[in-house]
């Protein structure tokens, strides 16, 4: 029998930690200003017009609600620095011990040249508190990654891909290691974090096998995501078919079952060769399912090339699978989620069911469904603007002076200026968001000085004036934390950082991406289902994939929140028990996104939760995250 003073010791070590890191994030995440700063407009559901009949009697609003300290610029460069700092993107790349204490670490990066193909100077940082954000090595003169996953492999390394492809990002390379062959407009770098150094790990190659891989360039975007198993990778993937597919613009859902080596596109969320589809971002739903969110440019105007939108329209399409291939809620009216506000999706899954979508121009802005589903959602929250409000056309645009021999004119819509409203949006525990945005978009968003890569700064709108949040290249942010609208819930990691709540089940399984063996793969352990992180690549895993929980006494339970992947078509088996020894099965209300209610409290100490199915596959991942509900 262990020595208690041992074990109460343990204990105290484990809260201390907790407590240090719950007030790392209290200090450092939000900056100056705690107070709660973010209205709460009301939650609206998709227009009925707007969904299908299914799911406008299915749509169950709930009364959840956002707050935010107001956006801080924590990061810009100095006096006589011509960089920019604009278009970042985030990671979080935290991690949970067995004990259950988190140790954070974020990655952070951005744009130090204008807004062009091919010119490079993404910077990556990182910081092991969100606060001050370090500048990582970049090696051999590569252009550095921009999307970021850890997978479920023995030391839960973190991979990251290049955002365009390689016949781009190879250009400024000696000539005998540049890509220039066709292929090369659908691969990509994909780099493995060491340590601290980012270490080249091969080359990511797409497959458009409809389309005979005839694509004219590529880009990979607002990913990769782990699927629930812990072993598929998801991404979207956006660019233009070549002339033998009309040039048509797409954005796309590809997989990978190697560890991003190879990904293949199962289907198009949008193609065209009139209308110009983009950027897309890809979660989970709550109710074990995908979200796609997607641009759409629209009204383009410019000279000699219309390529400038007068709105940025968002799109969402879903899927009752977490399969690439769908199928997927059809791309028409009903997926229309808004005209304006569609650059640069991004969306998340938190702990607590809610869906966000991060997008923005005009503004940066933050839409939720409360219930995780994505078939409501609320209006916008404005979490950031610095638009110029004078130096303008009459007609509302901004005419950028000649910048080339045949004096062609660029123009954008005033209210498009200042920030580039992308921003990188990353869940840091069960309710709450990490948010990144830049003050002024690279080369086009606030006037700039004469440079040498910008010889008369005709890129920059020298004439704008009235910046809310000034002229600084400089990054902004703030924590966003989210009210699902569901009461009662349990403090589980509380719980079982105080050591009041105890994991029955003996043994915990490897599990995860490990083809050479078992080995190879994800160790789990009991304080995965309970770290606020949703992602599979901390995922508790036990042989005969059920988890045995004893709680500190009893509780009258109304439901249970989880995220898991399942083995076959039945939900998961949920039982209750007072003394650990005769269990019993509450009768249960219909699924409502992750949570599985019960049709009346029942009086519990103990709870079972296991997968009914047949076990076919010992190495994926089960319970990803477990809330429990109850008074």
């Amino acid at each position: 029998m262990p020595d208690r003073r041992s074990s109460l010791a343990a204990g105290r070590r484990r809260r201390l930690a907790l407590t240090v890191l719950i007030i790392l994030i209290a200090t450092a995440l939000p900056g100056p200003g705690l107070a709660a700063a973010g209205a709460t407009p009301p939650s609206a559901q998709v227009p009925a017009a707007h969904m299908p009949a299914a799911q406008v009697q299915a749509a169950q609003e709930l009364a959840g609600g956002v707050t935010y300290p107001p956006a801080v610029i924590f990061s810009g460069y100095g006096a006589g620095d011509t960089r920019f700092m604009g278009f970042p993107s985030l990671y979080n790349g935290s991690s949970t011990n067995g004990e259950g204490v988190r140790s954070s670490r974020y990655l952070l990066g951005h744009s130090t040249n204008r807004d062009a193909v091919g010119l490079g100077g993404t910077v990556l940082r990182q910081s092991r508190n969100g606060g001050n954000f370090e500048v990582m090595d970049s090696a051999d003169g590569y252009v550095p990654p921009s999307n970021f996953v850890r997978l479920a492999v023995a030391g839960g390394a973190v991979y990251g891909f290049t955002f365009e492809d390689r016949s781009v990002t190879t250009k400024s390379l000696p000539a005998a290691q540049r890509c220039t062959d066709l292929s090369c407009r659908r691969k990509f770098d994909r780099w493995m974090l060491a340590g601290d150094t980012w270490r080249r790990a091969g080359e990511a190659t797409v497959s458009f096998p409809a389309r005979g891989n005839d694509v004219a360039w590529a880009r990979l975007y607002q990913g990769p995501i782990l699927a629930a198993d812990g072993q598929t990778l998801l991404t979207t993937v956006y660019g233009r078919y070549n002339d033998k597919h009309g040039w048509a613009y797409f954005s796309a859902v590809a997989d990978s079952t190697d560890d991003g080596v190879t990904w293949t596109v199962r289907s198009e969320l949008a193609v065209s060769t009139t209308e110009m589809y983009n950027e897309a971002s890809l979660a989970p739903t709550s109710d074990g399912g995908l979200v796609a969110v997607i641009r759409k440019d629209e009204n383009l105007r410019g000279s000699p090339t219309p390529n400038i939108p007068a709105n940025v329209a968002l799109y969402v399409r879903r899927s009752s699978t977490q399969s690439a291939a769908g199928p997927w809620s059809p791309l028409d009216a009903s997926a229309r989620l808004a005209a304006e506000g569609g650059n640069s999706p991004s969306v998340e899954l938190l702990g607590n069911g809610a869906l966000v979508i991060g997008s923005g121009r005009p503004d940066n802005l933050l839409r939720v469904s409360y219930d995780g589903r994505g078939t409501t959602w609320s209006e916008p929250f404005v979490l950031y603007s610095n638009t110029p409000t004078a130096g303008g056309d009459a007609d509302g645009w901004y005419t950028f002076d000649p910048y080339n021999a045949n004096g062609d004119r660029v123009r954008r819509p005033m209210r498009h200026l200042g920030s580039s409203t992308t921003m990188g949006i990353e869940a840091i525990g069960g309710n709450q968001l990490y948010v990144v945005g830049d003050n002024c978009a690279s080369g086009w968003g606030c006037p700039c000085p004469a440079t040498a890569q910008n010889p008369r700064g005709w890129e920059c709108p020298q004439r704008a004036s009235g910046y809310p949040k000034g002229t600084l290249n400089g990054l902004w942010r703030t924590t966003v934390t989210v009210d699902n609208g569901r009461t009662g819930r349990l403090d589980l990691p509380g719980m079982f950082q105080r050591d009041e709540l105890t994991v029955l089940d003996p043994t915990f399984s490897r599990y995860g991406s490990c083809p050479q063996g078992p080995a190879g793969c994800r160790q789990s352990y009991a304080a995965f289902a309970f770290d606020g992180d949703v992602r599979p690549d901390t995922s508790t895993v036990t042989p005969d994939r059920s988890l045995t929980l004893r709680l500190p006494r009893a509780y009258r339970l109304t439901g249970v929140g989880a995220y898991a992947f399942l083995q076959g078509g039945a939900d998961l088996r949920i039982e209750v028990s007072d003394d650990g020894q005769s269990w019993s099965t509450p009768a249960r209300s219909a699924r409502d996104g992750y949570l599985r209610p019960f049709s009346a409290p029942v009086s519990a100490q103990y709870l079972r939760i296991s997968d009914p199915n047949a076990i076919t596959d010992p190495l994926a991942a089960f319970l990803n995250e477990v809330e429990l509900y109850g008074s």
